[in-house]
């Protein structure tokens, strides 16, 4: 690509375009040649990916944890695991992301299953789990008028993740520790064929396992990794996450979103009852409620929603924009984006509230500018 390529699609200034284009160079994002006019080449770079790293606390908190994930993956044929936590720690998350590790290892086919079953659903009809668990044959129960294959048949060759796995009976943990022993099975109804399939199994259960497992069961699982609920996690990987959620919703409702920091700070100080998954609603809603009430591109979240006081805000920029607004994103340009929208005496009263919180961001980064500047000349003359 070249400067006046983007600026001209985009209709942006070359010299911005230009000026952003040779600090990707220099950070080595892009490959600059000089031509006239210079071109600027985009390097693919191939390289083995870890999905752990989209996991909040991989290198942090959470770094033993994914260390037993990658060696259940890496062990032949793979290790059961079970993941133990509170609801919305994330265990369906790291399930999935197991799974796209061992596609990465190349230790299950690119195309391999993940298949999902919360035993939960059948809790009060076990044999109903134990048919859709492991399949049947004709004549095994009232209706079964022909062979039908389970969840094991199709899971084979990849990954069977098993949900609120407290559920099973004893009679179902058996014959799972069964197939964890041997990698063999019966359908219900079946007195002498043995199948064979190749699944690694992952489960999950937010109950004490020493009371609501058999020993015996128990002893087939070498890794039970329990889950750190949000509130115990520490405080940087509490805002990333918080950070990591706007972000969606701004992507999702492809507006900018501004969130004052001190909204972030009282959101990482709640003790949620579902944890990530009941924060993750939160900030949800908290976008969701602005949507009627605010037409621009810019979405304001009130300060007044927890705190009696605003300071300095974040803002989120779409992803699929942000290579573009990420020229432009300094609150000044955005201001004068905001102005130029403006059109008539109605819009003006319409977009007072957002003009106020522009103002006061940009007041904000010139004193946090001046600020800094201060400091480099009584640095540089004492």
């Amino acid at each position: 690509v070249t400067a006046s390529l983007i600026a001209e699609n985009k209709g942006l200034s070359r010299n911005t375009v230009s000026h952003y284009l040779n600090r990707l160079a220099e950070e080595g994002h892009l490959r600059k040649i000089k031509s006239k006019p210079t071109t600027f080449v985009f390097e693919t770079i191939s390289q083995e990916l870890d999905p752990f790293e989209s996991l909040i606390g991989y290198d942090g908190s959470l770094r033993p944890m994914v260390q037993q994930f990658k060696s259940t993956v890496m062990y032949p044929n793979g290790l059961p695991l079970i993941l133990n936590g509170a609801s919305g720690t994330g265990k369906s998350f790291i399930a999935r992301l197991i799974y796209e590790y061992a596609k990465e290892k190349a230790q299950i086919e690119p195309d391999a299953p993940f298949v999902v079953l919360n035993c939960a659903d059948y809790g009060n009809n076990p044999e109903l789990l134990s048919s859709v668990l492991f399949g049947y044959v004709s004549g095994a129960f009232t209706g079964a008028n022909q062979e039908k294959k389970g969840l094991l048949d199709e899971a084979d060759g990849g990954y069977l993740f098993l949900d609120e796995v407290h559920n099973l009976t004893a009679e179902n943990q058996e014959k799972l520790f069964l197939l964890i022993d041997s990698g063999q099975f019966r359908r219900l109804g079946e007195n002498e064929k043995w199948r064979k399939t190749n699944v690694r199994l992952i489960m999950a259960t937010t109950e004490n396992t020493q009371s609501t497992l058999m020993t015996t069961f128990r002893r087939r699982i070498p890794y039970e990794v329990i889950l750190p609920q949000f509130s115990s996690r520490p405080l940087n990987e509490r805002i990333r996450l918080i950070e990591l959620f706007f972000q969606q919703e701004a992507n999702k409702v492809e507006k900018q979103v501004n969130v004052t920091q001190t909204l972030i700070d009282e959101l990482s100080k709640i003790g949620f009852e579902g944890n990530i998954g009941q924060l993750k609603n939160r900030i949800k809603v908290l976008v969701a409620d602005e949507l009627p009430r605010q037409s621009s591109d810019l979405i304001v979240i009130p300060f007044n929603k927890f705190i009696d006081k605003k300071r300095n805000s974040v803002s989120f920029i779409p992803k699929k924009e942000a290579h573009l607004l990420s020229i432009q994103s300094d609150s000044l340009n955005l201001l004068k984006e905001e102005i130029k929208e403006i059109q008539s005496f109605s819009q003006l009263i319409s977009r007072t509230k957002n003009l106020f919180f522009l103002i006061e961001n940009f007041l904000i980064e010139a004193d946090n500018q001046l600020e800094k500047h201060m400091n480099d000349f009584f640095t540089l003359f004492g």
